[in-house]
């Protein structure tokens, strides 16, 4: 066997592979390689090369979007059959993440106030109840528009017939184990990063607590602007919201691309920049004297001294994410210029 016509059918049988779900993929990807390479032995005439023969029995089949219709992928749905597991997989856990989420909002908000049995009147959780349902509803909706986003730009990168050239298909990427993407995992990281997007931005001087001896309390909660620390909303969402987007695309997939490393590698730099605006925006332990008073403490007071203490502990954290964001883009940069 000719390791040229190998090559051309690998990249093909690769491609076509690239429209189908990824639960189908390796299967489909297997039958449709024995299928052409037992096609180009019966057609291989004599003074023919078998890259020659690959070829014309390529072009014979069509663009790998046009065979992958054969096996269930549908261009013309809104959320195609290549991203409907992906799809499914995240609308199962929906309703679980939201309700997690809309938890730790009324406890975090409850305790802030703390009128318990205000906050566990029937009318208090049945506003909570309601707009537990809107969200996830808003969301669900956001789901839908992120994958049929995706959907549509996929679509405009697939070949038409008139244009495809089986010698021009792209390598398959090397290192398969490097391009692999754990479905289970990229869900639960999705949500997590939708939970954290959330917060962000529905309570963006969110709780922190510092044990201390504030005469019978041994708990205080305290915003953490209180302690001198600032959130650049915008950014953060922004930051977030792409790295969202990157994995659903990843779950889409059902592994990594180039184009989706160098994805990664921007919202590493991006994050950079994010944490960078944080720490030049903050002041490292400068609590908020307006804060102090409104809990009755004097700037003097010792206990003042654990707060500026637990402020420079997060900033020094996020000096440590940024430090991490900045060595993944770094290595990212490095891994992208040493493969094809």
């Amino acid at each position: 066997m000719s390791e040229g016509s190998n090559d051309l059918i690998g990249r093909y049988v690769y491609k076509v592979g690239q429209h189908l779900a990824a639960e189908r993929r390796e299967d489909v990807t297997r039958e449709l390689l024995s299928s052409i390479n037992d096609r180009v032995d019966d057609e291989h005439a004599p003074g023919e090369t078998r890259e020659d023969t690959a070829l014309r029995v390529l072009r014979e089949m069509g663009p790998p979007a046009a065979v992958a219709a054969n096996y269930g992928y549908e261009p013309g749905l809104l959320i195609g059959a290549r991203s409907l597991p992906a799809f499914s997989k995240l609308v199962k856990m929906l309703p679980a993440v939201i309700g997690i989420v809309y938890v730790v909002l009324f406890l975090s908000t409850t305790a802030e106030s703390g009128d318990w049995a205000a906050a566990l009147s029937p009318a208090s959780l049945g506003k909570w109840a309601l707009e537990y349902v809107q969200t996830a509803l808003l969301n669900l909706g956001g789901l839908v528009v992120t994958f049929a986003v995706l959907e549509f730009f996929s679509r405009g990168r697939r070949h038409t017939a008139a244009a495809f050239d089986p010698a021009k298909l792209p390598p398959v990427p090397s290192e398969a184990g490097y391009q692999r993407v754990r479905p289970a995992w990229t869900v639960v990281k999705i949500y997590v990063l939708a939970a954290a997007l959330t917060i962000i931005n529905f309570r963006p001087d969110w709780l922190v607590p510092i044990w201390s001896d504030l005469g019978s309390h041994r708990a205080e909660f305290i915003p953490i602007r209180a302690l001198g620390i600032h959130v650049p909303v915008l950014l953060f969402s922004l930051w977030l919201g792409g790295h969202i987007v990157l994995k659903t695309e990843l779950l889409r997939e059902g592994g990594w691309t180039r184009k989706t490393r160098w994805a990664q590698v921007g919202l590493h730099a991006f994050g950079v920049v994010v944490l960078g605006c944080m720490l030049l925006l903050s002041s490292s332990g400068e609590v908020n004297e307006d804060f102090l008073a409104s809990i009755g403490i004097s700037p003097s007071d010792r206990v003042v001294t654990g707060f500026s203490t637990a402020g420079r502990i997060i900033l020094l954290g996020v000096a440590f994410a940024a430090l991490v964001q900045l060595l993944h883009a770094g290595k990212g940069l490095w891994r992208m210029s040493h493969r094809r």
